[in-house]
């Protein structure tokens, strides 16, 4: 497999042959001038000067470009470890989403007391603070990928928390509503339209599947920075 010339090697080559060429042309104009007048002192150190000019331009400019890759270089890094803590973070929140929607059975409900109710009420609450923790941590991350990633990224991340929101606002309307044992048609559909949030459904659970729909928009976006 032939290796692959660089574009600084390129450059230190042509510095090279330059001043490779320019003492060449001292040598020979050092030769003429034992046949014709010429200052050979000042002419040699004037080729010098030019060769030692180009030779700290190149230099410069090989610097310069040095310095451009090591940014892309650590720019490239930077987007890797993001992407993995992005990630990470990702699936901790859809953990903890899944163990905290647990089953409710309906028949049970109405044979619960009040205290049992506050009781369940507190444990789910307690359930929300650690998914709170992690969605937190995902905020915080997200901080860092706004100056690397590209704005639909930062969009599906966005969307992702709106849904641990939306458990939240669920849990105080569903908490408060069911200790009051209200009959009122509207509340009782209220309820249930809470339940369908907060809890696991059997069939057609539309908030896992939307859950899981944007969490896996996130990895594919992310994926190529892992690769």
């Amino acid at each position: 497999m032939k290796e692959k010339i660089s574009f600084k090697n390129v450059l230190v080559l042509l510095a090279v042959i330059l001043q490779s060429f320019l003492l060449f042309t001292f040598f020979v104009l050092y030769y003429l001038s034992f046949f014709i007048s010429i200052n050979y002192k000042n002419l040699g150190d004037f080729i010098q000067s030019i060769a030692i000019s180009i030779t700290a331009i190149v230099t410069s400019y090989v610097a310069i470009k040095g310095l451009k890759t090591w940014q892309e270089q650590l720019k490239g890094t930077t987007k890797y470890q993001i992407a993995k803590d992005l990630l990470e973070k990702t699936y901790l929140l859809l953990d903890g989403i899944e163990k905290m929607r647990y089953y409710n059975d309906d028949e049970l409900e109405e044979s619960k007391t009040k205290r049992t109710k506050q009781a369940e009420n507190y444990e789910y609450f307690k359930c929300l603070g650690k998914v709170d923790k992690i969605a937190s941590d995902l905020k915080i991350i997200k901080f860092k990928a706004i100056a690397v990633f590209e704005k639909n990224i930062i969009e599906d991340i966005d969307n992702l928390l709106i849904k641990v929101k939306k458990l939240f606002i669920a849990h105080v309307d569903y908490a408060g509503l069911r200790l009051e044992n209200n009959q009122d048609k509207k509340i009782i559909e209220k309820i249930e339209r809470e339940k369908k949030i907060l809890f696991k459904q059997r069939e057609n659970d539309g908030f896992e599947k939307d859950l899981k729909d944007k969490i896996i928009d996130i990895e594919n976006k992310l994926g190529k920075y892992l690769r």
